[in-house]
This record gives structure tokens, C-alpha cells and sequence, in this order.
């Protein structure tokens, strides 16, 4: 079996973006307790520490990417923003450009990647900073817990716990649905984990998850995907239901590794509303500069930059109910760009929606594509043409 440590360079939540001013932020302690809630909840040990040094240099790395206006794990030796503590935080830290933190909005939720680095057991310390919009949060430094001298394992849901029935999961570079040719949404990514033991990681053998209509076909990636497994923890996987799952329903899931160990739990999906349909209204995309980025990363920083096109777009829409029925005030809705981050709002009491967002993308791309969902439910996709700013 391959050994893959994860080292330098973890995943990132998009490749460049255009920055909006940062919003009310959350502080690192603040951010950590909510994790440490969150792993407790299921399962995982709830005791990270929080370190102030790593915390600072997350601090100086966000600040470098407001300054530069991008998202990237190395920073430029070149830029009078660099820092060399910032520097390391980057390429050991998973970072976010999204909405605020809360504990209402776990924003690495839909980032199954991302996600499997914090919720994993032996995690024990991290540093975090993170304005309103930027996040880093270092996870490789930190897995330093004492392993177990027996294999222990667990999950994320945790047994006896509720997960949404199906997931359109957005990171960069790729997602496990996109890694595994599936098309979204699928159902929830299923966190894994084995750790201690004479073997702290193992692959998985074989995955199996059962509904209440029997069997449900799964895909998994494990640290021997020649793709993924360099960003997984060690001893974890992430197992992806194809379609998404049935509504209020129990399930039980199956994971064999090849130490001989397993996992086996239960969890319940949760009842999404009613919802048949998301109608566009209005859909704009139009350029509004450049933006000078990395697009070959190296250990000394960038070897090579190329110009990107800014691009705002813009997508007004509305949520109905099931056949035709009236609107639906009030529902969430996610809209994502190709290859961008998620943006959720909320439908007005006439059931309309509206948002910004902001892209980077190729010189002269003249299409970009927008999905909106509701989650666990609807979902619609439509391409925009660019156009330039008169």
C-alpha cells in the first residue's frame, strides 16, 4: 500500500477572487470553539488549543491576500506583503473566502475536503485568523495527539446524528464527486477515520451504506487516490453516495479497512422543503478589470504569473413550489459559479432571490457558468456570456 503523508499544500477554496470588503469577522477562539462543538457532536475529540503564534502567522497570511486580492496557499517574495511566517501558514492551512464564520454558518461544510482536515481525531492544535471574509486555519502542523495503542474509530455524521440527503460540494482544485466522474448533487460526503493501532493509515477495502430501499451504490476516496489522498488526513476517506439520498430516512453505513479494522454507525437525513423548480429571471456577467495571478506555484514562491479578466455576475431568480405551485419565501438558496466558492441567500416573501458574484477567470473567456440550489432539493444551471464594461 502507498504511504502519502499530507505536507505542504492543502487544499484552497478557490484559485483567485475578486475581494469584497471584509465583514464583521469572528474571532479565532470564537472560530475554534465552534469546531471543537461540531467534533464533539460527533464523536471526535473537542479539545484542539488553540496556538497564539500560529493564529498571528494566519494572521499575517491573511492580510497578504487581501492585499494582493487572491487566494493562495504561497506567497510572492517579491510582494512588499510577504512575510515569511505568513508564508508558512498558507502552505499549512486550509483557507476560505466566503461568508462570515459563524456558529449558525459552518462554512466548510459543503467542502468535503476541507472539512476531513479539521474533523480529524488527531488534530490537537491549530491557528486561525480570519477577517469576516478570509479564513486560514492550519490543520498539518497540527496532528499531533497521542495515538491510541488500540485502533480507534469514527465519522462525520457521527453515530445517532442528522445530515442533509444530498450535497453539491464546492473547493478547489477538485471535489471527491468530480475526482470520482459523479455528477452533482450526490448524497452527503461521508467522513471516515481509523487512527492508532500498529497501522495509522490504512485504505479502505470495501464501503457499504443501506436505506430503507436496501443497498446504496457508494464511491470512496482514500489516501491511495493518486489525486486526492495527498490532501487527506492520515487514516481518513471520504465515501460519496451517487444520487442524493432519500428525505427523513435512516441509514446505515459500512467502512472496512485493510488492517482489518471497520467502522459501522447510523445517521438520519433531514426533510428539505418542497420545491420543484428554480426559474431565472435575469442573469448578467460582465468584466470590471485584471487581476495578476499565480498559476504555477512553486516551493520558492510563483514560477510562473499570467492576467486574469475580473468578472461580477449577477443572478436574479425565484423559487416555486412543487408542480407549479406558488412561491416559497424564505428557503435558503446556494449559488456557485463554475469553479467558485458557494453564496447562500435567502428567497424574499415573493419568492425571489437575488446575487452578486465576484470570478477570475481566463483572458478572453466569454462563458461562465452559474447553479443555483436549494439544498437537498432543486437545482438549475445556466450558462451567462461575459460581457464587457461599457
Amino acid at each position: 500500500m502507498r504511504r502519502v503523508r499530507v505536507i505542504l499544500g492543502t487544499v484552497a477554496a478557490a484559485a483567485a477572487l475578486s475581494l469584497v470588503p471584509a465583514a464583521l469577522a469572528g474571532t479565532p477562539a470564537d472560530d475554534l470553539a465552534w469546531l471543537n462543538a461540531k467534533r464533539a457532536a460527533n464523536g471526535i475529540p473537542g479539545d484542539i488549543a488553540l496556538r497564539a503564534d500560529w493564529s498571528e502567522a494566519c494572521a499575517n497570511h491573511v492580510r497578504y491576500m487581501r492585499a494582493t486580492g487572491s487566494i493562495a496557499h504561497e506567497e510572492d517574495p517579491a510582494s512588499p506583503s510577504w512575510t515569511a511566517s505568513g508564508d508558512w501558514a498558507g502552505r499549512n492551512a486550509v483557507l476560505a473566502s466566503a461568508d462570515p464564520w459563524t456558529a449558525a454558518d459552518f462554512i466548510w461544510e459543503r467542502a468535503p475536503l476541507h472539512l476531513a482536515q479539521l474533523m480529524a481525531p488527531p488534530l490537537a492544535a491549530m491557528g486561525i485568523a480570519d477577517d469576516g471574509q478570509l479564513v486560514c486555519a492550519t490543520t498539518v502542523p497540527g496532528y499531533t495527539r497521542t495515538l491510541p495503542a488500540i485502533a480507534q474509530t469514527a465519522s462525520y455524521p457521527g453515530n445517532g446524528t442528522r445530515i442533509y440527503a444530498a450535497e453539491i460540494a464546492e473547493e478547489w482544485p477538485t471535489t471527491p464527486a468530480q475526482d470520482l466522474g459523479l455528477s452533482q448533487p450526490t448524497g452527503p460526503n461521508l467522513l471516515v477515520y481509523r487512527w492508532g493501532g500498529a497501522d495509522d493509515d490504512p485504505g479502505v477495502l470495501r464501503a457499504r451504506l443501506d436505506g430503507p430501499s436496501g443497498p446504496v451504490r457508494v464511491r470512496w476516496i482514500d489516501r491511495d487516490d493518486p489525486r486526492l489522498g495527498p490532501y487527506l488526513p492520515p487514516g481518513s476517506a471520504i465515501v460519496v453516495p451517487i444520487t442524493p439520498l432519500a428525505q427523513n430516512a435512516a441509514y446505515t453505513g459500512l467502512v472496512e479497512f485493510d488492517d482489518g479494522t471497520a467502522h459501522a454507525w447510523a445517521f438520519s437525513t433531514s426533510q428539505a422543503p418542497a420545491v420543484s423548480a428554480i426559474r431565472r429571471e435575469r442573469l448578467t456577467a460582465r468584466r470590471t478589470g485584471s487581476l495578476r495571478v499565480c498559476v504555477e506555484p512553486s516551493p520558492a514562491g510563483c514560477r510562473r504569473w499570467a492576467e486574469r479578466d475580473r468578472v461580477v455576475v449577477e443572478l436574479r431568480g425565484r423559487i416555486v413550489g412543487a408542480g407549479g405551485g406558488p412561491p416559497i419565501a424564505g428557503t435558503a438558496v446556494d449559488v456557485r459559479r463554475s469553479d467558485g466558492p458557494i453564496r447562500r441567500t435567502v428567497t424574499a416573501a415573493d419568492g425571489t432571490f437575488r446575487v452578486r458574484l465576484r470570478a477570475v477567470v481566463r483572458r478572453g473567456q466569454r462563458v461562465i457558468g452559474v447553479t443555483a440550489s436549494v439544498p437537498g432539493d432543486a437545482v438549475g444551471a445556466w450558462p451567462a456570456r461575459i460581457r464587457r464594461t461599457a
